[in-house]
Protein backbone atom coordinates (compact mmCIF):
# COMPACT_ATOMS: atom_id res chain seq x y z
CA UNK A 1 0.00 0.00 0.00
CA UNK A 2 1.52 3.50 -0.91
CA UNK A 3 2.18 5.81 2.04
CA UNK A 4 -0.86 8.43 2.93
CA UNK A 5 0.66 11.97 1.70
CA UNK A 6 -0.19 14.95 3.34
CA UNK A 7 -0.08 18.55 2.30
CA UNK A 8 1.67 22.17 3.34
CA UNK A 9 0.86 25.53 1.87
CA UNK A 10 2.90 27.97 1.13
CA UNK A 11 2.52 32.03 -0.16
CA UNK A 12 4.25 34.57 -1.49
CA UNK A 13 4.98 38.82 -2.19
CA UNK A 14 3.58 42.54 -1.64
CA UNK A 15 0.69 44.61 -4.39
CA UNK A 16 -2.13 42.18 -4.19
CA UNK A 17 -3.61 39.49 -2.54
CA UNK A 18 -0.89 36.68 -2.27
CA UNK A 19 -0.62 33.71 -3.96
CA UNK A 20 -0.97 30.15 -2.50
CA UNK A 21 0.56 27.04 -3.49
CA UNK A 22 0.49 23.22 -1.89
CA UNK A 23 2.97 20.61 -2.11
CA UNK A 24 3.10 16.99 -0.99
CA UNK A 25 5.07 16.16 2.02
CA UNK A 26 7.06 12.81 2.52
CA UNK A 27 6.75 9.99 4.73
CA UNK A 28 9.14 7.59 6.17
CA UNK A 29 12.14 6.03 4.40
CA UNK A 30 12.20 1.98 4.91
CA UNK A 31 14.35 -1.00 3.14
CA UNK A 32 13.51 -4.72 3.35
CA UNK A 33 17.00 -6.98 2.27
CA UNK A 34 18.01 -5.72 -1.28
CA UNK A 35 14.90 -4.06 -2.09
CA UNK A 36 14.13 0.08 -1.65
CA UNK A 37 10.92 0.97 -2.34
CA UNK A 38 10.15 3.14 -5.06
CA UNK A 39 7.41 4.98 -2.75
CA UNK A 40 9.53 5.98 -0.38
CA UNK A 41 12.20 7.55 -2.76
CA UNK A 42 8.72 9.21 -4.35
CA UNK A 43 8.52 10.26 0.10
CA UNK A 44 11.48 11.75 -0.17
CA UNK A 45 11.13 14.08 -3.25
CA UNK A 46 8.03 15.23 -1.85
CA UNK A 47 9.57 16.15 1.36
CA UNK A 48 11.72 18.19 -0.30
CA UNK A 49 8.89 20.12 -2.60
CA UNK A 50 6.88 20.70 0.49
CA UNK A 51 9.79 22.30 3.30
CA UNK A 52 12.50 22.69 0.75
CA UNK A 53 11.39 26.21 0.09
CA UNK A 54 11.78 29.02 2.81
CA UNK A 55 9.98 32.03 1.62
CA UNK A 56 12.34 35.88 1.07
CA UNK A 57 10.71 38.92 0.53
CA UNK A 58 11.86 41.97 0.12
CA UNK A 59 9.88 45.23 1.00
CA UNK A 60 9.75 48.49 -0.69
CA UNK A 61 8.40 51.11 2.11
CA UNK A 62 6.99 54.62 1.31
CA UNK A 63 7.61 57.66 4.43
CA UNK A 64 4.03 58.60 3.54
CA UNK A 65 4.83 62.55 5.24
CA UNK A 66 6.63 62.86 2.15
CA UNK A 67 4.65 60.85 -0.38
CA UNK A 68 4.96 61.41 -4.26
CA UNK A 69 3.54 60.13 -7.28
CA UNK A 70 0.15 60.22 -9.16
CA UNK A 71 -2.27 58.04 -11.32
CA UNK A 72 -4.03 58.24 -14.37
CA UNK A 73 -6.66 56.92 -17.04
CA UNK A 74 -7.92 58.08 -20.08
CA UNK A 75 -10.63 56.82 -20.41
CA UNK A 76 -10.57 55.39 -23.62
CA UNK A 77 -9.64 52.03 -23.07
CA UNK A 78 -5.86 52.56 -22.55
CA UNK A 79 -3.79 50.92 -19.33
CA UNK A 80 -3.56 52.68 -15.61
CA UNK A 81 -0.64 54.45 -16.08
CA UNK A 82 1.73 54.92 -12.31
CA UNK A 83 4.23 58.06 -12.39
CA UNK A 84 7.03 59.02 -9.80
CA UNK A 85 6.10 57.07 -6.69
CA UNK A 86 8.42 57.24 -4.04
CA UNK A 87 9.96 54.63 -1.58
CA UNK A 88 12.11 55.84 1.14
CA UNK A 89 13.37 51.82 2.73
CA UNK A 90 14.11 48.92 1.93
CA UNK A 91 13.68 45.95 4.08
CA UNK A 92 13.78 41.90 3.63
CA UNK A 93 12.93 39.32 5.97
CA UNK A 94 16.50 36.97 5.46
CA UNK A 95 17.66 37.44 8.22
CA UNK A 96 20.78 39.19 6.51
CA UNK A 97 21.38 43.35 5.85
CA UNK A 98 19.09 45.22 7.55
CA UNK A 99 16.14 48.10 6.81
CA UNK A 100 17.92 50.83 4.65
CA UNK A 101 17.26 53.75 2.65
CA UNK A 102 16.38 54.18 -0.99
CA UNK A 103 17.35 57.02 -2.28
CA UNK A 104 15.68 59.59 -5.16
CA UNK A 105 13.43 55.79 -5.32
CA UNK A 106 10.43 55.39 -8.17
CA UNK A 107 8.55 53.14 -9.31
CA UNK A 108 6.76 54.00 -12.85
CA UNK A 109 4.19 51.24 -14.61
CA UNK A 110 1.50 50.92 -17.22
CA UNK A 111 -1.26 47.78 -16.79
CA UNK A 112 -2.55 45.72 -19.52
CA UNK A 113 -5.33 47.91 -21.39
CA UNK A 114 -8.70 48.45 -19.48
CA UNK A 115 -11.57 45.94 -18.81
CA UNK A 116 -13.87 47.72 -17.54
CA UNK A 117 -14.95 51.17 -15.60
CA UNK A 118 -16.24 51.66 -12.27
CA UNK A 119 -18.80 54.03 -12.55
CA UNK A 120 -19.75 54.59 -8.76
CA UNK A 121 -18.15 54.44 -5.22
CA UNK A 122 -17.78 50.86 -4.08
CA UNK A 123 -17.07 49.62 -7.92
CA UNK A 124 -13.53 48.49 -9.10
CA UNK A 125 -11.98 49.60 -12.45
CA UNK A 126 -10.48 46.45 -13.88
CA UNK A 127 -7.31 46.85 -16.62
CA UNK A 128 -5.60 43.51 -18.55
CA UNK A 129 -2.28 41.72 -17.44
CA UNK A 130 0.96 42.47 -18.91
CA UNK A 131 2.65 46.42 -18.85
CA UNK A 132 5.29 46.62 -17.38
CA UNK A 133 6.54 48.42 -14.10
CA UNK A 134 10.33 49.21 -12.95
CA UNK A 135 11.54 50.94 -10.19
CA UNK A 136 15.00 52.74 -9.85
CA UNK A 137 16.87 54.41 -7.35
CA UNK A 138 20.19 54.07 -5.00
CA UNK A 139 19.70 52.00 -2.33
CA UNK A 140 22.30 52.90 0.28
CA UNK A 141 23.16 51.46 3.53
CA UNK A 142 25.06 54.29 6.08
CA UNK A 143 27.59 56.17 3.52
CA UNK A 144 27.95 53.23 1.20
CA UNK A 145 25.80 52.41 -2.29
CA UNK A 146 24.26 48.98 -2.51
CA UNK A 147 23.36 48.98 -5.44
CA UNK A 148 21.53 51.84 -7.84
CA UNK A 149 19.85 51.66 -11.10
CA UNK A 150 16.96 49.85 -11.90
CA UNK A 151 16.33 47.99 -8.47
CA UNK A 152 13.07 45.99 -9.56
CA UNK A 153 11.53 44.73 -13.56
CA UNK A 154 8.27 43.28 -14.11
CA UNK A 155 4.93 42.56 -15.84
CA UNK A 156 1.96 42.67 -13.92
CA UNK A 157 -0.37 39.16 -14.26
CA UNK A 158 -3.73 38.98 -13.01
CA UNK A 159 -6.42 41.54 -13.14
CA UNK A 160 -4.80 44.97 -11.58
CA UNK A 161 -7.78 46.80 -9.95
CA UNK A 162 -8.60 50.31 -8.80
CA UNK A 163 -11.21 50.97 -6.20
CA UNK A 164 -13.13 53.63 -5.85
CA UNK A 165 -13.47 53.84 -1.95
CA UNK A 166 -15.25 57.07 -2.15
CA UNK A 167 -15.46 60.45 -4.92
CA UNK A 168 -12.03 61.59 -3.76
CA UNK A 169 -10.22 58.37 -2.80
CA UNK A 170 -9.20 55.11 -3.79
CA UNK A 171 -7.18 51.79 -3.92
CA UNK A 172 -4.70 49.79 -6.38
CA UNK A 173 -4.10 46.43 -5.85
CA UNK A 174 -2.47 43.91 -8.45
CA UNK A 175 0.03 41.50 -9.10
CA UNK A 176 2.89 40.39 -10.84
CA UNK A 177 6.27 38.93 -11.88
CA UNK A 178 9.75 40.62 -11.59
CA UNK A 179 13.37 40.77 -11.32
CA UNK A 180 15.12 42.26 -8.47
CA UNK A 181 18.65 44.18 -8.51
CA UNK A 182 21.43 41.36 -8.32
CA UNK A 183 23.12 43.42 -5.82
CA UNK A 184 20.29 44.14 -3.67
CA UNK A 185 19.68 40.72 -3.90
CA UNK A 186 22.84 39.51 -2.60
CA UNK A 187 23.03 41.95 0.32
CA UNK A 188 19.81 40.42 1.66
CA UNK A 189 21.54 36.95 1.28
CA UNK A 190 19.34 36.19 -1.57
CA UNK A 191 21.11 34.32 -4.89
CA UNK A 192 20.97 36.26 -7.75
CA UNK A 193 18.93 35.60 -10.40
CA UNK A 194 16.62 34.21 -8.26
CA UNK A 195 12.72 34.81 -9.86
CA UNK A 196 10.34 36.89 -8.09
CA UNK A 197 6.54 37.45 -7.39
CA UNK A 198 4.93 40.62 -6.25
CA UNK A 199 2.09 40.30 -3.50
CA UNK A 200 -0.22 42.60 -1.70
CA UNK A 201 1.12 45.55 -3.59
CA UNK A 202 -1.63 48.40 -2.62
CA UNK A 203 -1.23 51.70 -3.62
CA UNK A 204 -3.86 54.07 -1.89
CA UNK A 205 -4.49 57.85 -3.33
CA UNK A 206 -6.54 61.03 -2.62
CA UNK A 207 -7.69 64.26 -4.56
CA UNK A 208 -9.03 61.79 -7.05
CA UNK A 209 -10.86 63.76 -10.28
CA UNK A 210 -12.37 62.13 -13.29
CA UNK A 211 -13.66 63.26 -16.82
CA UNK A 212 -16.63 63.28 -18.95
CA UNK A 213 -15.51 59.63 -19.97
CA UNK A 214 -14.84 58.02 -16.49
CA UNK A 215 -11.10 58.50 -16.74
CA UNK A 216 -9.19 59.65 -13.79
CA UNK A 217 -6.22 61.64 -12.33
CA UNK A 218 -5.05 61.41 -8.74
CA UNK A 219 -2.02 61.89 -6.06
CA UNK A 220 -0.56 58.92 -4.31
CA UNK A 221 -0.90 58.78 -0.63
CA UNK A 222 0.57 55.76 0.50
CA UNK A 223 2.30 53.12 -1.57
CA UNK A 224 3.65 49.30 0.04
CA UNK A 225 5.46 46.88 -2.25
CA UNK A 226 6.69 43.53 -1.56
CA UNK A 227 8.32 40.89 -3.90
CA UNK A 228 9.38 37.50 -2.91
CA UNK A 229 10.93 34.47 -3.47
CA UNK A 230 11.31 30.43 -2.68
CA UNK A 231 14.92 30.01 -1.58
CA UNK A 232 15.62 25.86 -1.04
CA UNK A 233 17.70 25.33 1.76
CA UNK A 234 20.96 22.78 1.81
CA UNK A 235 19.82 19.84 3.57
CA UNK A 236 16.85 19.84 1.65
CA UNK A 237 18.56 19.87 -1.51
CA UNK A 238 20.18 16.60 0.45
CA UNK A 239 16.61 15.25 0.76
CA UNK A 240 16.43 15.94 -2.94
CA UNK A 241 19.39 14.23 -4.01
CA UNK A 242 18.50 11.24 -1.64
CA UNK A 243 14.99 10.93 -3.27
CA UNK A 244 16.62 10.48 -6.63
CA UNK A 245 19.61 8.31 -5.36
CA UNK A 246 16.53 6.14 -3.56
CA UNK A 247 14.68 6.39 -7.21
CA UNK A 248 17.36 5.49 -9.48
CA UNK A 249 18.85 2.65 -6.86
CA UNK A 250 15.42 0.75 -6.84
CA UNK A 251 14.93 0.97 -10.46
CA UNK A 252 17.99 -0.74 -10.86
CA UNK A 253 17.49 -3.07 -8.22
CA UNK A 254 14.35 -4.16 -10.01
CA UNK A 255 16.17 -4.75 -13.15
CA UNK A 256 18.81 -7.01 -11.58
CA UNK A 257 15.93 -8.61 -10.16
CA UNK A 258 14.02 -9.20 -13.51
CA UNK A 259 16.93 -10.59 -15.50
CA UNK A 260 17.68 -12.72 -12.37
CA UNK A 261 14.46 -14.47 -12.63
CA UNK A 262 14.54 -14.36 -16.50
CA UNK A 263 18.03 -15.90 -16.48
CA UNK A 264 16.88 -19.07 -13.92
Amino acid sequence: MAPELHHCSTAVWHEEPRRHSQHPQGAVLMTFGKYISRSVAIAALSTFACAGASAATINFDQDSSAATGSFSYDGQGGGLVGQGISFSFVSADTGTGSKVNCVNCALNFVTGDNISEGDSVGTNYAFGSGGSFTLTGEVVNGGSSIASGTLLDGEFTGTPNLTRASNRTGLFSAIGVNTVNDELASFFGIESGADFTFATTEFSFGELAFNGDNGFSGNVTAADLQTGTDVPEPQELAIFGLGLVLLVGGIAARRRSTDGDLIG
